[in-house]
């Protein structure tokens, strides 16, 4: 009898053990289930989680801001003929991770690099073989360019390459400045060139010398801007709240140069110097009635488009050196 009621005492003392457990273990999760539930209700009404606005958060997350560039203004002579005028050069690149996939659950990286080195050797100066050892590479990489070959491209080879479709290409833009007549009042005229600027975080189209520099301000536009949201697919939203800048593009600048007449000039200065390799040459041609410079030029000289001939000594002979103003005078 002893041993049974002691067995049964045993089991009375188990069964309040396991009961007071349970009851504990379902008192912790109804305290859990409440933490959890305030915790939602109050993200739910506050909208706010850490101090973030989640509201707004969604809103960034939609939102897309987009810099509208500014145009430099063109540089023309008496007639209306661009000499300076602004144009784009492209870096064309590769992308190989095989996670980049678009929205619309296609590849954006190079599927396939024999194909693609192929079709890339007919636009770029570069062998098959060579752009497919760039597409390669013996460590991951996410993306690839192909050295000076890539770089530097025309808007005519960007539009061949665009036209073959090949998967994973990309290119970006560099802003350039475009000067059709080569030798043509260098001095005069002068340069710009990309420049990167750390608070846009972009290259911008800076005047370093002649016109160019003296006259940047006048030339150098204000960039627009666009900020807009989006759907989940990348489509702006008809109903989105839009804030919008518009872009002002530089002034241009009309010269007195006539184009005719320097191309003139240029070409009799070269015959000069080759004839007989003076050590300079200066030569202006000046409207006597008004005192309006027709064509200037001067010997050495460089060409702005391709940077031959320009040292980083050059200077305006017929402003920066003296000379003997007899022929002026008279």
């Amino acid at each position: 009898m002893k041993k049974n009621s002691n067995l049964k005492l045993q089991k009375s003392k188990a069964h309040s053990y396991r009961f007071t457990v349970g009851r504990f273990l379902q008192v912790a999760v109804a305290l859990v289930f409440l933490v959890f539930t305030a915790r939602f209700l109050y993200i739910g009404i506050s909208k706010t989680v850490n101090g973030e606005n989640l509201s707004e958060r969604t809103k960034e997350l939609y939102k897309r801001n987009q810099i509208i560039k500014a145009t430099r203004g063109t540089i023309y002579d008496r007639n209306g003929l661009a000499i300076a005028e602004e144009s784009h050069l492209y870096t064309i690149y590769a992308i190989l991770d095989k996670s980049s996939i678009n929205y619309k659950n296609k590849p954006e990286y190079v599927v396939n690099k024999s194909e693609t080195a192929e079709k890339l050797a007919k636009v770029l100066p570069m062998s098959a073989d060579k752009i497919y050892q760039y597409l390669t590479p013996k460590h991951k990489a996410f993306q690839v360019q192909f050295g000076t070959a890539g770089s530097g491209l025309t808007s005519k080879q960007k539009k061949k390459i665009e036209a073959m479709k090949l998967p994973g290409i990309k290119f970006l833009a560099t802003p350039s400045r475009l000067y059709p007549n080569g030798n043509f009042a260098s001095h005069v005229v002068g340069l710009a060139q990309p420049i990167y600027d750390k608070k846009t975080n972009a290259q911008n189209l800076v005047g370093t010398m002649g016109i160019e520099a003296y006259f940047n301000k006048t030339l150098t536009g204000t960039d627009g801007y666009r900020i807009s949201s989006v759907d989940a697919s990348e489509y702006q939203m008809p109903n989105g709240n839009q804030v919008y800048r518009p872009v002002k593009n530089g002034n241009n600048l009309y010269l007195t140069l006539d184009s005719q007449l320097q191309s003139y000039l240029e070409s009799h200065m070269t015959d000069v110097q080759k004839a007989y390799d003076p050590t300079s040459i200066t030569a202006v041609v000046e409207d006597m009635k008004t005192g309006k410079i027709l064509a200037a030029s001067q010997r050495p000289t460089f060409n702005p488009q391709t940077r031959k001939g320009l040292t980083k000594a050059y200077r305006n002979i017929l402003v920066q050196d003296t000379y003997e103003p007899g022929s002026v005078f008279k």
